[in-house]
């Protein structure tokens, strides 16, 4: 039997490869890429937060393209960053992007896709790594496909890996990885290092169009993610539409009933969309006496009382702190 010839050889291998690479991945045409090349931005980035914080060009020492310029994110204004690009007609396309993933600190690092805000709530899917293995819960490491709000409101898991199903094991040390995520109708489908995950493709028809974009979360302190070689594939013409985007009213109202009050008083919070806030209660001193919550406001009106069974009589204020904007009021307490 004839050996082929090597050009043949090398043919066959080529076709072989593109049909593997075309196997995960439907995308080939580049809608969007950024590089932060000499310290600039390409695409108009902004963030969906009132008085978010932005997405800024930093130099580093190394990062995965040897240029040394990357994007970096922080959450100085809030617990969550988000820094968005493209257009929210978008609708299928994959995006991908090196990350610089930290382990056992608390933050959590990812990418949006999907992301619209027209309806009035944020609504998108998000890839994070979670690789804390302590501090706040929960406290076992794993990479999380997730929708947000979801039914819960805090955002609800697709699919998960963990210990246990994380191709190689969840990441001991911290370090850059390449993330990627995929919307293509009802299907999703995550990668890490280039590989596709387990258990993709899944299905969720929750959303189907908006922005992309970086993610960052960290409950505790600031904190700050940073990206590099971000390339967003699709098909079909690149739409730039920023305007579509809709923030939502900024305004969240706080009230107690009865006021003055002699035992009790229900106050009111009344959210225009979801988001993570808490509410205290401080005195004439500014000191903070009592948190009567703290965790996710859903839109529209939730209740809270108060028993200062303990305290003195005397005025006191209820704040009200979110994402989005802070509300205080003057309570009466009589005996």
């Amino acid at each position: 039997m004839e050996t082929e010839p090597l050009e043949v050889i090398v043919k066959i291998g080529i076709a072989v490869l593109l049909v593997v690479c075309l196997a995960f991945s439907a995308f080939s045409e580049v809608l969007y890429e950024e590089h932060f090349t000499d310290g600039s931005l390409t695409l108009d980035w902004f963030t969906p937060w009132p008085e978010g914080d932005e997405l800024r060009a930093n130099y580093l020492d190394s990062n995965p393209s040897g240029d040394n310029w990357v994007g970096t994110l922080t959450n100085e204004n809030q617990m969550v960053g988000t820094a968005l690009a493209g257009s929210a007609a978008l609708t299928d396309y994959k995006v991908e992007m090196w990350m610089y993933v930290t382990v056992g600190e608390g933050t959590r690092h990812g990418i949006v896709a999907r992301m619209d805000t027209t309806g009035g709530v944020y609504h998108y899917y998000y890839l994070r790594t979670n690789f804390n293995s302590g501090g706040m819960p929960p406290a076992t490491p794993k990479l999380e496909l997730r929708v947000f709000p979801g039914e819960s409101g805090y955002g609800d898991d697709i699919i998960v890996w963990d210990e246990d199903t994380f191709p190689g094991g969840i990441p001991e040390e911290s370090g850059w990885h390449k993330l990627g995520l995929e919307c293509e109708g009802a299907e999703l489908s995550a990668y890490w290092d280039e590989a596709l995950l387990p258990g993709c493709p899944v299905t969720d028809s929750t959303f189907s169009n908006g922005f992309f974009g970086i993610y960052l979360f960290n409950f505790d302190e600031i904190a700050e993610t940073s990206a590099d070689d971000i390339i967003v594939t699709g098909e079909g013409s690149v739409v730039e539409d920023r305007d579509q985007l809709a923030i939502p009213s900024s305004t969240v109202l706080v009230s107690g009933y009865p006021n003055p009050f002699n035992s009790q008083t229900i106050i009111t919070v009344n959210s225009p969309v979801s988001q993570i806030g808490s509410l205290t209660v401080y005195d004439v001193m500014g000191r903070e006496v009592s948190v009567l919550y703290n965790g996710m406001f859903r839109s529209g009106i939730q209740k809270f009382s108060w028993q200062p069974e303990d305290f003195a009589a005397g005025v006191y204020f209820i704040h009200v702190n979110t994402q989005h904007e802070n509300s205080t009021q003057k309570l009466v307490f009589v005996r």
